[in-house]
């Protein structure tokens, strides 16, 4: 019974291109996301590294026997190899920690990306899912540049005066996917990225609730402000961005005086928000000095040592649930169960389950 589920769902996929050809850029997609070397692939297969590039470089075809060798080796059904579409390279929102990490971790990185993309392009095809287009202001163009967006920003959304109770709640009701993912590294807090016409979201499961909450806005900034191409410049817009959406001025500046720790603290556990953010906020809107500025970051290294700030347990959790619900909606026009999926996104039950956590909550291994 099992197998005969499998079976209509793979004709179902096959329906849409019944003649595939095989695909290099899937070759090359699954060798990265496995952090693999061409040569290493090469080893483990039993071929010339040389016939691996031939291969990527589609100057060659392999037989059915290498064609399975290499199934095996990578965990890709032999159908990932004849999947639509190419390895694209890295959101553009990763722009700024890319300097700073090693160049094996970024590549994982980028073919975890790309592969999600393309399953979460085919899951969206298929249930026949609108798109959902954010506003696009330019902070050149707005007046009262990047603090200007964000008050429209939450103005637009109808979020009332204070702090913000379920950001994560608030964007999927945008149509915004948010999906935990493991980028290798704790240096990458997020990105965003456009699949098709539908706005996606992706954070690092392992930040602290407080530093993930500046990393949704930050996102959403650059969703909401900029084009593809990012620069330092942008960074900085989408920083402000979300400091002015999380902690807006004429709600918090009051609350900030006087300021010490246990205030922070205080105000950490009412806005949702980090005690850096807010201490970042408070030095930017010249509440306090310079001076006073370095003393609390001294002070705020000393609390939290080499770990979290303290209190993260009064920040409460937020779960996504939109990716879920797309899911049950690909059940629900396929007439398939959830072990059919991998099969029709033609990845292996383990990778498709690492890529859509669907309890929200995914911790990298």
């Amino acid at each position: 019974m099992e197998n005969q589920s499998k079976d209509r769902i793979l004709l179902k996929a096959l329906a849409r291109d019944p003649q595939p050809a095989f695909n290099s850029e899937m070759l090359t997609l699954a060798r990265e996301f496995l952090q693999l070397t061409k040569k290493e692939l090469a080893e483990q297969v039993g071929v010339a590294p040389s016939f691996i590039t031939d291969l990527e470089d589609g100057n060659k075809l392999p037989s059915a026997e290498t064609l399975e060798r290499i199934a095996n080796t990578t965990g890709f059904p032999v159908e990932h190899f004849f999947g639509k579409g190419r390895f694209e390279s890295a959101p553009s929102s990763m722009f700024r920690k890319r300097k700073t990490i090693q160049q094996s971790v970024i590549r994982g990185a980028t073919a975890r990306i790309a592969l999600l993309k393309r399953c979460l392009r085919d899951l969206l095809l298929e249930v026949e899912a609108p798109g959902r287009r954010l506003p696009r202001l330019d902070p050149d163009e707005v007046s009262g540049g990047v603090s200007a967006i964000a008050a429209m920003a939450r103005q637009a959304l109808r979020i009332p005066d204070g702090p913000i109770r379920n950001l994560t709640g608030i964007l999927e009701e945008l149509g915004v996917f948010v999906i935990p993912f493991d980028f290798g590294s704790l240096k990458i807090d997020g990105c965003s990225d456009w699949v098709a016409d539908h706005p996606v979201i992706l954070f690092n499961p392992n930040v602290s609730r407080s530093r993930l909450r500046h990393t949704l806005a930050h996102e959403l900034g650059h969703l909401v402000m900029h084009d593809f191409i990012l620069d330092d410049e942008q960074e900085n817009q989408a920083d402000a961005f979300a400091g002015c959406f999380n902690l807006p001025r004429e709600q918090i500046a009051s609350q900030l005086i006087p300021l010490n720790m246990n205030r922070l603290a205080g105000l950490k556990a009412h806005w949702k928000s980090s005690m850096a953010a807010i201490l970042h906020r408070a030095s930017e809107m010249g509440v306090i000095s310079e001076r006073q500025t370095r003393y609390f970051w001294m002070n705020l290294r000393k609390v939290c040592g080499h770990g979290e700030e303290p209190h993260e347990e009064l920040i409460p959790i937020e779960r996504p649930q939109l990716l879920t619900d797309l899911i049950q909606a690909f059940q629900e026009s396929t007439g398939s169960d959830q072990r059919e999926i991998p099969a029709f996104l033609k990845v292996s039950e383990s990778t498709f389950l690492n890529l859509f956590p669907l309890n929200g909550l995914l911790r990298a291994v």
